[in-house]
Order: C-alpha cells, then sequence, then structure tokens
C-alpha cells in the first residue's frame, strides 16, 4: 500500500478532520537505516532489552511522531515486521514516541493489521490517544496519559502509572495498573488499583478499589451476606462531576486530557474516605 492509498478511521467530533487520502512524506532516511537495524537484529528474549537497542539506535535523531508513523505506513507488511510477536512489534515505534518533540500522540492509522505494544514505557508529560484499531500490550508500563476510542487488544495500560481512559472498546483493560476509567465496552479489569467504571458491565478483581459511574455504593451486608446499596449523597456528586468532565471529553481528546489532568489513584481512595467519614459524621 502507498502512502498516498492510506487510509483513516474518521475522528471524533473536535479532532481534525482527517482527509481521507492525506498523504504523509517519505520516512527519514537515517530513522529508515536505524529502524532496518532493529528489524535485522538478533533475537532478543526480554521487551526492555529491544526497546532499549531501539532508543540507542535513534540517539542521535530527533523524530517525530510524523516521521514514527510514515515508517509504520511503509514497513506495516515488512515480514520482518509481522512476524515478531505482538508485544514486541511496536517497542521501535515507542523509542519514537517517547524521544520526540510532541505532548499529543494521536494514533489514526488504518494498518492492515492491529501491531501491539505501542506506547511502550511512555513518559509522564506524554499522552497516547487511539483512534483506530491496536493490538495487546499497548501502553505497558506507561507514565503518561493512555485515552482509547478505538479498538485495542488484551492489557491495554498494562502495569502503567498514569490515567488508562477507555471510551471504545477494549478486550482487557489495566492489569497492575494505577487508575482505569472505562465508559466503553470492556470485558475484563482486574488486579488495578482503582476502577472507575460505567458504560457496559465489566468484569473486575483483585481491585483495591472500585466504584461505578451508574450505581449507588454498596456495602457487604453482614447479616444477609449480600452487597447492598450505601446510598452516599456527597460520593455520588463527587462521581457526577467525574463523570461531566469525562463526558466532554467522549468526543474531544482535548477535553479529555483536561478531565484527568488531576486524577490519580492515591488522590481518589482518599477523597473516598474523606467523604465517607463525612457522611458518617453527619449520620
Amino acid at each position: 500500500m502507498s502512502l498516498e492509498q492510506m487510509t483513516y478511521k474518521m475522528q471524533p467530533a473536535g479532532h481534525e478532520e482527517p482527509s481521507p487520502k492525506r498523504k504523509y512524506s517519505e520516512p527519514d532516511k537515517r530513522l529508515c537505516l536505524a529502524f532496518e537495524k532493529w528489524l535485522d537484529r538478533e533475537y532478543i528474549t526480554l521487551a526492555e532489552d529491544e526497546y532499549k537497542l531501539a532508543e540507542s539506535l535513534i540517539e542521535n535523531l530527533t523524530p517525530s511522531v510524523e516521521e514514527a508513523h510514515s515508517l509504520l505506513i511503509s514497513y506495516q507488511d515488512d515480514i520482518r515486521l509481522t512476524k515478531l510477536k505482538p508485544f514486541n512489534q511496536g517497542l521501535f515505534i515507542s523509542a519514537v514516541y517517547n524521544k520526540s518533540p510532541e505532548k499529543e500522540i494521536i494514533f489514526d492509522l488504518e494498518l492492515s493489521r492491529a501491531f501491539g505494544c505501542f506506547a511502550y514505557k511512555l513518559p509522564k508529560e506524554k499522552t497516547f490517544v487511539n483512534l483506530t484499531d491496536i493490538g495487546i500490550w499497548c501502553g505497558q508500563y506507561s507514565k503518561g496519559n493512555l485515552i482509547n476510542y478505538g479498538k485495542t487488544g488484551a492489557n491495554f495500560g498494562s502495569s502503567s502509572t498514569g490515567v488508562v481512559l477507555d471510551y471504545g472498546r477494549t478486550k482487557s483493560i489495566g492489569n497492575d495498573a494505577s487508575l482505569v476509567i472505562s465508559l466503553g465496552e470492556c470485558e475484563l479489569a482486574q488486579n488495578n488499583d482503582v476502577l472507575l467504571y460505567g458504560g457496559t458491565s465489566i468484569q473486575h478483581g483483585g481491585l483495591s478499589f472500585y466504584a461505578s459511574f451508574d450505581q449507588p455504593w454498596q456495602k457487604f451486608d453482614q447479616k444477609s451476606r449480600k452487597l447492598q446499596a450505601a446510598p452516599m449523597p456527597r460520593w455520588q456528586k463527587y462521581m457526577a462531576e467525574i463523570k461531566q468532565g469525562l463526558e466532554k471529553g467522549r468526543t474531544d481528546h482535548h477535553a479529555a486530557i483536561d478531565a484527568i489532568k488531576d486524577l490519580n489513584a492515591a488522590k481518589i481512595k482518599a477523597d473516598f474516605h474523606r467523604i465517607l467519614k463525612e457522611e458518617y459524621d453527619d449520620a
């Protein structure tokens, strides 16, 4: 597929409307050479070592996100890339993302397949926004924020310390992540520090704290041995305020970034315990 034939999904309202056949310039020759060396490397077992190799190969370059995407378009059907295990495929591109000057990485490419492991070790000051279809293990070990409007494979945002926000479709979200917010279609969220969820039903487990935007707080009743609603007006107001900001972000990633900029797992748990104390003190 030529660069001129590359197509894109329509972005949500609030995003710059892409041309159906937007043209990317040819990838930088030095970046191509570095990628070729990475593709022709001897097999490395650990993802971290493969990522460090990519970092070393672009050490003297100043690549941009656009160049990273040009590279993906050009090499998307290269057998050296497609034969890699999904949790290794995006490591070179991740290194380019992380070294690029851009703070927002908008992934809107319609590629021939869903590659995995983009946004690996994303720095704290950056945000990765997916608008299309990506594979497994994207956003692993990210310190920055991750936002999904499209479709992701399993373990989106695994072991991340930023916010993982999903409006789209996700096989599973988080897994040892700090703060996960699910407002889309997600099958599973487990082993995360904090989960806030709405949208469709979601299986969750191994969580230190979870709360629904749409249902009242529940507590375990020792007598009936069942969960029972325990309405807390202050907490419901708190959650409604968070959700209001998040809903603005459903059609505009800038609003989504603004809505999560001050959120973190520690703050939400501290706010909950403060509100819980206020509710009981007034009871």
